[in-house]
């Protein structure tokens, strides 16, 4: 399970597999249905900015294991630096 919060200027929304979610309001959802959510980036996000710092990386391919926050910041910069040149 991943908590996240919805966004959405819809405010209430009804979410397959996790109930009515208010908009601002952390909810748990189960880890596959979080994947699809978080790609949905104006909606989504996770509830910790460590959890979100993790997921950022690792959707650039980053292996974040027993990696501390700053590290993990230095190695996102580090990629999009690379990737933009």
């Amino acid at each position: 399970m991943v908590k996240l919060i919805h966004s959405s200027p819809l405010g209430l929304l009804e979410i397959p597999d996790v109930g009515e979610v208010h908009a601002g309001e952390p909810f748990d959802a189960p880890d596959d249905l979080a994947v699809g959510l978080l790609l949905q980036t104006d909606l989504y996000r996770l509830a910790s900015p460590a959890q979100q710092l993790r997921f950022d990386a690792e959707q650039r391919g980053i292996d974040t294991t027993g990696m501390k926050q700053a590290a993990i910041r230095d190695a996102i910069a580090a990629h999009d630096q690379e990737v933009s040149q």
